[in-house]
């Protein structure tokens, strides 16, 4: 990842089109009046509107076309003296692009021990304490589901900044591959999907505590409680704020 450096914004070239009742309305460029040529006839034009209105439609639904150039190269990662990051990215991939690549300087052994775990592979490197947890992420299918989510249930915007996040993690593995575990995993877009489905289907597979010491007898002291769980969040009220908009951080240990 290059740091602290200007990336100049890419013109993109773009085809005037308004939505109508009727469809899409485009601006050919041509006018109504007859020329020196002389005008052009019926036929003509509606090729010549169909073509244009086919471009409009391949511009609107296909990939955005400022994506050619490299992801490195269309973001930065600019570390304070604290060491936080900060990111400045020309689109939402760059950006996932160069978070997936902070948070690997940080902790990439950690997301990739919880990716194995989303994919219910822990135990094939960490040892038989992680059987249970694979078995009831698999009865779930965890990984599979996340893939489908991935290609049928988000948006596009959503779904091409978990492919940057992937990609910086990766990117990040590959340029420190000495400095990485063996058993670290190549990342996945659907991976973050997992581990955020991953909670709900181990809290699926375990009954409550006080259902198991009710019907099963087992000792106060060997149950864990609801209460025990937690994680933490920083909330700013927008009277704090430069922007005079509140601010919510939740996980910033991870």
């Amino acid at each position: 990842m290059r740091e602290t450096r200007n990336i100049p914004r890419t013109r993109i070239f773009r085809l005037k089109a308004e939505a109508t009742a009727d469809g899409i309305h485009v601006a050919s460029g041509f006018s109504r009046k007859k020329s020196d040529q002389g005008q052009m006839g019926d036929p003509a034009r509606a090729v010549v509107c169909s073509v244009l209105v086919a471009a409009v439609v391949l511009v609107a639904t296909g990939p955005p076309l400022h994506g050619a150039r490299p992801l490195a190269d269309r973001a930065e990662i600019r570390r304070d003296t604290f060491g936080v990051p900060h990111i400045v990215a020309e689109d939402e991939e760059a950006g996932g692009f160069a978070f997936g690549y902070a948070m690997a300087e940080d902790h990439a052994a950690e997301i990739g021990r919880r990716y194995l775990q989303a994919r219910g592979e822990a135990a094939r490197h960490f040892g038989p304490g992680e059987v249970d947890a694979d078995l009831a992420i698999r009865r779930f299918d965890n990984r599979a589901a996340a893939r489908r989510a991935l290609s049928d249930e988000i948006g596009r915007r959503f779904r091409r900044w978990l492919q940057g996040f992937a990609a910086g993690i990766n990117a990040y593995v590959a340029d420190h591959r000495d400095l990485i575990p063996a058993w670290m995993p190549v990342v996945e877009p659907s991976d973050p999907l997992a581990y955020g489905r991953m909670f709900a289907a181990l809290a699926a597979s375990r009954p409550p505590g006080r259902l198991l010491q009710k019907y099963s007898g087992v000792p106060t002291t060997a149950l864990r409680t609801g209460d025990e769980a937690g994680s933490n969040a920083v909330a700013l009220s927008g009277a704090k704020t430069s922007s005079g908009r509140p601010i919510l951080l939740g996980n910033p240990h991870l």
